[in-house]
């Protein structure tokens, strides 16, 4: 079965960025929590 990609709005996809970027916690937490790769949070 194939999941079907999550489409992000851009209030959202900022919103991970700047969790991301905070350094309150790792990269690959965020994406773990958001279901992306880390090579998609850094393209």
């Amino acid at each position: 079965m194939v999941e079907q990609k999550r489409m992000y709005t851009p209030e959202e996809k900022l919103q991970i960025v700047l969790e991301g970027l905070s350094g309150t916690t790792t990269i690959s937490d965020v994406c773990r929590k958001y279901s992306i790769s880390v090579a998609r949070f850094y393209r």
